[in-house]
């Protein structure tokens, strides 16, 4: 069984303790009743990308929840009914938070959380995460045996060789690590995320105790991410931008490919798409970064292959001909949107985009 905090307390954020993550109407003899089932694990959170979050009603520290009735025994997610339900979305960029804790005790470089998710699904992450927050559950050994021994050496590894972002990467995937089946349900009652989110942890109301231990959180809510679109496929790395790319051509497919906030992707030589395909590339937020290194162009384009750059930095890109993109008389459209271009030349072409005709 793990359990967080020091002492048992309710909610996200209970005080004076920042938080012992109990569900209402749920103790700590629940985690040890063997008729509460395999893992007796209530999803108390989803996650959408790291940076914004739900949570459950009967969870979390408002004034409501003292009027909501919990069933017994606790159902896994929330029935919607007698106060025990989804809050609406607000920010909250864990991912931002994860990555001031890998920098002050991390001893080698941080894991992407897409690159991480990965190594252990072989897939990317679902747009909506369920979380036990605090990593907060019990599991029999029998399901425990069924998480493939590769993977929990692959987890001890990365532990041993000092990534200080791993426990929480592992909070936000315990609960679908340990069911796979979850991964990709649909969520009964979960909030829209059209719009804003509402600022971080609005549902407290006071901003001084919001502001307690988060400083590294705005009080006033980012700009909504653009929805991400069920054809896109992330990719965590530049080795599986480029053999998205590859694959895509060898399959005459049109492919659309979304790369995490804030990725940077140095390249030692341009990626070549040489297929009558429409190849998309874009990203959210901030924005991932291309970058040339002051070595390579960004991109070769022939074939009739087509090519369209949305919300990214592109950096760094060095050609005789095209330090963004090369397009030979065969490729096909090039599209450049809401897009930063810094620092790119060409010896023929310093425009940063060259056409051969």
């Amino acid at each position: 069984m793990l359990m967080h905090g020091r002492e048992p307390t309710c909610g996200f954020f209970g005080e004076p303790l920042q938080g012992g993550h109990l569900l209402l109407n749920v103790s700590v003899a629940d985690y040890m009743d063997p008729e509460l089932g395999e893992t007796f694990m209530p999803v108390t959170m989803l996650l959408g990308r790291l940076q914004g979050a739900s949570l459950r009603s009967a969870f979390a520290a408002t004034p409501d929840a003292a009027n909501a009735r919990v069933t017994r025994p606790p159902s896994r997610l929330p029935l919607g009914r007698d106060g025990d339900h989804w809050l609406p979305w607000e920010a909250n960029d864990f991912q931002q938070f994860i990555r001031g804790v890998a920098s002050r005790k991390g001893t080698v470089p941080m894991l992407q959380f897409d690159q991480f998710f990965d190594s252990l699904f072989g897939r990317p992450p679902p747009r909506v995460l369920q979380v036990a927050q605090g990593a907060q559950f019990a599991a029999d050994r029998t399901v425990l045996r069924r998480v493939p021994l590769p993977a929990l050496r692959s987890l001890l590894e990365l532990v041993e060789a000092g990534h200080a972002e791993l426990p929480y990467y592992m909070e936000a995937v315990w609960f679908h690590l340990l069911h796979p089946d979850t991964l990709d349900a649909p969520i009964d009652g979960m909030p829209s995320n059209g719009g804003a989110p509402l600022p971080f942890l609005h549902h407290l109301g006071d901003p001084a105790r919001r502001r307690l231990d988060h400083s590294y959180m705005p009080l006033s809510p980012p700009p909504p991410l653009p929805p991400l679109s069920p054809d896109f496929v992330a990719a965590a790395s530049e080795a599986k931008l480029r053999s998205l790319i590859t694959e895509a051509a060898a399959s005459q497919a049109n492919v659309a490919i979304y790369l995490p906030p804030r990725a940077d992707f140095k390249l030692g030589s341009q990626i070549s798409c040489g297929s009558t395909i429409k190849v998309t590339v874009a990203s959210s937020g901030e924005g991932a970064t291309l970058d040339g290194q002051e070595q390579s162009g960004l991109f070769y384009l022939e074939g009739g292959c087509s090519l369209t750059l949305r919300g990214l930095t592109l950096v760094n890109g060095r050609a005789t001909c095209g330090g963004v993109v090369y397009a030979s008389s065969s490729a096909g459209d090039i599209e450049i949107i809401d897009s930063d271009v810094r620092d790119c030349s060409a010896g023929s072409f310093p425009d940063g985009v060259c056409r051969v005709i």
